[in-house]
């Protein structure tokens, strides 16, 4: 029982550096060479954990050699557009201007019903107001809609706008969040002056904060709704 204990537990670890390896994408944007990557490291995996008479290197060798196959196909694909292709394939265009390319359409078997359940999906109910749907590579659908229908921007209207900045982290669960304090270069007594401002006496007080670079303070005090300034 113990051995099988502990060859789960290395199997596990091995699989999840593996997709670690892989990178962090869901399983519905992995191409097809890391998807069946995926599958055969899960087969791989599943054989040694149930039969213990079955060495563990011989779950684990294949598993290695995996890893090593997706690393030289990452780095080949990097550097070649070619290999890119063969392995990885390329976008197609299913509608343009909002008209459906029927040549497309047939090649990758894809039907008339499949492109307006993606565009109800994405909010556009008339294939008029579509300039381009394209298949990508990992198989989502991408919806770029004509220029007429998109919303301004803020550039195009005029408005001046503050710099978009990630908001930090400062409070987590009433307890000081170092990582984000460190990142806006904020010490904790600057942190309390600005509590202060807030007429919130300690930090403890605080069940979430977060702070951007634009001084935008948002807080939820503890048991209570959030509030921002």
């Amino acid at each position: 029982m113990l051995i099988s204990f502990v060859r789960t537990i290395i199997l596990y670890l091995l699989v999840i550096a593996a997709m670690r390896i892989m990178g962090k994408r869901q399983i519905g944007q992995l191409q097809p060479s890391e998807f069946v990557i995926a599958m055969m490291l899960a087969e791989l995996a599943t054989i040694p954990m149930q039969d213990v008479n079955i060495p563990l290197i011989y779950g684990i060798l294949p598993i290695m050699t995996l890893i090593s196959i997706e690393i030289l196909i990452s780095v080949v694909v990097l550097k070649s557009a070619k290999a890119r292709r063969l392995f990885e394939g390329k976008a197609c265009i299913l509608v343009r201007d909002g008209l459906f390319d029927i040549e497309a359409l047939r090649k990758l078997r894809y039907n008339i019903d499949d492109v307006m359940e993606e565009l109800r999906t994405n909010g556009y109910t008339d294939i008029r107001e579509v300039a381009y749907v394209i298949l990508e590579t990992s198989g989502t659908v991408s919806i770029i809609p004509k220029s007429s229908q998109r919303p301004p921007t803020a550039e195009e209207l005029g408005v001046q706008t503050q710099k978009s900045c990630l908001p930090q982290m400062v409070i987590k669960d009433r307890h000081l969040y170092k990582e984000g304090m460190e990142k806006l270069r904020m010490s904790k007594d600057e942190l309390l002056q600005l509590l202060h401002k807030h007429q919130i006496q300690q930090i403890e007080d605080v069940f979430f904060a977060t702070l951007d670079e634009n001084k935008k303070f948002y807080y939820q005090l503890y048991r209570q709704k959030g509030k921002e300034a």
